[in-house]
């Protein structure tokens, strides 16, 4: 972890006196009173400066030269944290905050996603991200979905503009290697389980694949079939006398939801690598405890019989 934090702090262009991990590891386990923890307490006054300098919050740490002031870093801290929204209550409500070395990390870590995240708002959208941009006309062109997935993903990673060069396999290990991290401070049940545990051969994907195409144009028909009803029944509707005045209204009133229902399903292969086996749980929906929570005013118009309707 502690690696990592050093990633981060020279992605961001720090130049402070933590340049490496004995240094680092020195102010992490350092007393919380002592002048060894005063280069800690310089950094993370430039990191709220930083943030500051983004958002322009009006709010950042000082910084202290003096064991005598930390009790005035510390109240400072609480008092930025409070107002930039910090999710960790720890770091938030305990008095004792930054006492431990966990504590520590947690608020470096923190930070530095914070900045990381800020210079990527910030910075210009990059070729492997958007998929194309026009350096000499500074014009925005075509993105595709694994594209605009890829540039979410990582400014929700917290993650600063890629350097030039750099491949997609290795910002794939960088992704995998940040979650795995994150994932590590989470309860186990907090995800589940993946449905899939074994990795597929190339041949297994292609029938994979296969499957898909076949189920893909069932689950279209279907979705045709169950719109089209959708469709009469509401022209239905505008048969009635009563009705035929307000064919514009139910129309615009209709179509705008219409328009938003599509006949393609949205299920992709994708979906099967992240399924969590929470979609095992199955549940009635039309039993008589779950029909007494879904009752309404349509189950009093009873069908009748046919020997009822002569």
């Amino acid at each position: 972890m502690a690696a990592g934090i050093l990633d981060s702090l020279n992605d961001i262009n720090y130049n402070g006196e933590i340049k490496d991990e004995n240094k680092l590891e020195e102010v992490l386990n350092s007393n919380l009173k002592s002048v060894q923890f005063l280069p800690y307490t310089k950094l993370i006054a430039w990191l709220t400066q930083e943030l500051n300098g983004f958002y322009s919050i009006g709010e950042f740490v000082q910084v202290i030269n003096s064991i005598n002031d930390i009790n005035n870093f510390l109240i400072e801290l609480g008092g930025f944290l409070r107002d930039y929204g910090c999710p960790y209550r720890n770091l938030l409500d305990n008095e004792n905050r930054l006492n431990d070395r966990l504590s520590r990390i947690q608020l470096l870590d923190f930070l530095c996603t914070e900045i990381q995240a800020a210079k990527m708002n910030k910075s210009f959208k990059r070729d492997i991200i958007t998929n194309g941009t026009d350096n000499s006309t500074n014009k925005k062109q075509y993105e595709s979905d694994e594209a605009r997935d890829l540039k979410a993903l990582l400014m929700a990673l917290g993650f600063p503009r890629p350097p030039a060069g750099i491949t997609a396999a290795q910002v794939c290990t960088k992704v995998h290697t940040k979650v795995s991290e994150l994932l590590k401070t989470l309860s186990p049940k907090y995800m589940g389980q993946p449905l899939l545990h074994t990795n597929m051969s190339e041949n297994q994907w292609n029938q994979i694949h296969k499957i898909n195409k076949i189920l893909y144009g069932d689950y279209k028909t279907r979705r045709e079939l169950l719109l089209k009803r959708l469709d009469v029944t509401i022209q239905s509707f505008k048969w009635a006398d009563r009705l035929k005045d307000k064919n514009d209204e139910i129309s615009n009133a209709f179509m705008s939801k219409r328009k938003a229902l599509s006949a393609e399903p949205n299920v992709k292969i994708e979906d099967i690598m992240a399924a969590r086996d929470d979609l095992c749980h199955m549940e009635k929906t039309c039993g008589t405890k779950e029909m007494a929570l879904t009752r309404s005013k349509l189950h009093k118009i009873l069908i009748p019989k046919e020997n009822e309707l002569h």
